[in-house]
């Protein structure tokens, strides 16, 4: 009886080493994929940063673009203007005036 009560002693504590060990592997399991996790959202701040600073930027070379070709067209058209304005005659005074004020 004693050898009986000794093997179902041995069985369940194998069956109690058995969980605790699957206990512990879901455990290394549950790290890793806490760990993946963080990188991925990491990664994820990462490239939101990026794309953000890329967006900045193109924008800011986009109204240097912009900036830049109206003041060459503004500055283009008020040459013109003067120019215009120097060949009208006496006459076409309040064309002149209407030029100035441009």
């Amino acid at each position: 009886m004693k050898e009986a009560e000794e093997l179902i002693h041995a069985l369940r504590t194998q069956q109690v080493d058995a969980i605790v060990g699957e206990r512990r592997v879901m455990l290394v399991r549950l790290k890793q994929a806490e760990e993946n996790l963080k990188s991925s959202r990491d990664q994820w701040r990462a490239l939101t940063s990026y794309l953000l600073s890329v967006r900045e930027n193109e924008r800011a070379v986009i109204a240097r673009e912009l900036h830049d070709e109206f003041g060459q067209g503004l500055t283009s058209l008020h040459l013109g203007l003067s120019w215009i304005s120097r060949k009208l005659t006496p006459g076409q005074r309040p064309l002149q005036e209407k030029i100035r004020s441009l």
